[in-house]
């Protein structure tokens, strides 16, 4: 039966069942790791380091496990994040992942690092951030990238996709300091926010006092355009109001904290409604507390 042809007290009460789970506590973001395989050797990211050391493993997590356990999740997610140490084009699944995700009423988005072009991904996301640090041929601190390829995407992208919210998020270090204003440009061509971020760890030749100051003042010239952002604060303060009501997943299925999957275990996968629920709870009790 269609929606045309639901009797009016049907129609009425399945209105009234979507108002009232948007009504409904939520919990602000689930990021899902879709896999761990990656085409590129960014010199600054330690999935080496952590494929090398065990502490990760190499391969994409059970689509089955996922969608079973969105499926316990309907109406209680804001937004589902498919990102972790690899890179999220590479899984094949991914379009399915995206889809379920919207049936539990969330809204999806990716990180990528725009080597590779899907239209069935960019078809199922409400919104994408497209790693890009720097637009020069020679820049090779991303082993494996072609600046100019990514550059062509990300145009092609928003030509066949022209409301979707992009997002192009610049690792800054020595290397590409000098490459702000030409990346921040780009952005105004493709009608893309930009997002700057500090390094973890000293890979790259870091940032100064003076990059810094160039750095707050594009911010300030170009507030809600150009934003500024320091990961590592994340990954040294699990209470980060950043990381308050959100969740991770890795490939394995193990439930964490975004930032801190290695040092915070709040159970599998198969108990995420259970945790979810408790991480709503206590996010809402803060919030009493906090108006009381």
């Amino acid at each position: 039966m269609s929606k045309q042809e639901m009797p009016p007290e049907t129609e009425s009460a399945t209105q009234s069942g979507l108002e009232k789970r948007e009504m409904l506590p939520k919990l602000r973001l689930l990021q899902i790791e879709p896999t761990t395989r990656c085409n590129l050797d960014c010199i600054y990211c330690a999935r080496r380091r952590l494929l090398e050391g065990g502490e990760i493993e190499k391969g994409d997590i059970s689509t089955e496990r996922v969608l079973v356990a969105l499926n316990k999740l309907s109406g209680r997610v804001e937004t589902v994040l498919y990102q972790g140490w690899g890179e999220p084009m590479l899984c094949r699944d991914l379009p399915e992942l995206l889809e379920m995700a919207h049936e539990i009423g969330a809204k999806t988005t990716i990180v990528t690092n725009g080597t590779v072009f899907r239209p069935e991904v960019f078809d199922r996301c409400d919104s994408i951030t497209i790693s890009i640090d720097s637009l020069r041929p020679e820049y090779n601190t991303r082993k494996g990238s072609n600046p100019i390829k990514i550059k062509e995407n990300i145009i092609k992208i928003r030509e066949n996709y022209p409301d979707l919210p992009i997002s192009l998020s610049m690792v800054v270090s020595q290397e590409n300091i000098d490459d702000l204003e030409q990346i921040i440009n780009f952005a105004k061509q493709v009608r893309a926010r930009v997002r700057l971020l500090s390094q973890i760890g000293e890979a790259l030749p870091p940032i100064n006092e003076a990059d810094i100051k160039k750095i707050e003042s594009l911010v300030a010239l170009y507030p809600g355009f150009v934003e500024w952002s320091r990961p590592e604060e994340l990954h040294t303060n699990k209470e980060h109001p950043q990381l308050k009501n959100s969740l991770y997943v890795d490939i394995g299925g193990q439930v964490s904290i975004p930032y801190h999957e290695t040092s915070v275990r709040l159970g599998r996968i198969e108990e995420l409604d259970k945790i979810t629920d408790q991480l709503i709870k206590k996010d809402e009790e803060a919030k009493l507390a906090g108006n009381l």
